[in-house]
């Protein structure tokens, strides 16, 4: 990686030379601060050969990914930050914002199960191969409660979902489900105690509701927990 750092601006090339899966790519990313501390990062990125250190992409080109998010406003007490991402189908590398770390609740750990597991898109935006996400994160107070509410809406860039959770078998031009939202909220009761409420929902896209209407339907989540630090 090679970076130059300005107060207000940073520009970045990057090179993977051998991934995890023998990938090899490139990419830069760019970050700026503007309007009074809003910040903009936008990062494009190609793989030049996949996971098995080939170059198999065939006609379609080697696989590009974009994500960008933005500040669209800061308030007192509350922000709202604007978020977007493009992979095409193909764009798939091991240990990337394509393929965070996250923890599977029930099935979530199954392949080829038809929601997105939950924390894939709660604990990060949304960046999976061959989606095309729109959405954003509201956060700020309410009654002296901090909460934070982030919404995405989901399309596809193909019919080739081989790179995804749903396998080759699946073909269809909608993705299963094409809007995800969720509500996280935190109190600290204690010195070093908090309580935690989220409530998260997946609605099923039309096409998939008209197609999968006796087997599938939206998905809710609902979690509490308790932290302590120490």
């Amino acid at each position: 990686r090679v970076e130059y750092n300005h107060p207000s601006w940073a520009i970045a090339g990057n090179w993977l030379v051998d991934g995890f899966g023998k990938e090899e790519g490139y990419g830069a990313d760019l970050w700026l601060e503007f309007w009074g501390g809003r910040e903009l990062y936008v990062e494009y990125a190609k793989l030049s050969t996949d996971a098995g250190g080939e170059d198999q992409f065939g006609t379609v080109g080697k696989p590009t990914g974009l994500m960008a998010m933005v500040d669209v406003w800061q308030g007192g007490n509350w922000a709202l930050r604007g978020y977007y991402s493009d992979l095409d189908a193909a764009f798939d590398p091991f240990y990337s914002t394509a393929n965070p770390y996250w923890e599977p609740y029930g099935q979530d750990a199954v392949f080829g199960q038809s929601w997105i597991p939950w924390e894939r898109w709660m604990r990060n935006p949304l960046a999976m191969a061959n989606l095309e996400v729109m959405g954003g994160q509201l956060s700020g107070e309410l009654a002296s409660i901090p909460f934070q509410v982030a919404y995405y809406d989901i399309g596809n860039n193909s019919t080739n979902w081989s790179h995804t959770q749903w396998g080759s078998s699946y073909s269809n031009n909608y993705p299963l489900y094409d809007t995800v939202w969720s509500v996280q909220t935190n109190k600290t009761v204690a010195n070093g105690v908090n309580v935690t409420l989220t409530y998260a929902v997946e609605e099923l896209s039309a096409q998939a509701t008209s197609a999968y209407r006796s087997i599938l339907d939206d998905v809710q989540l609902v979690v509490a927990g308790v932290v302590v630090g120490f």
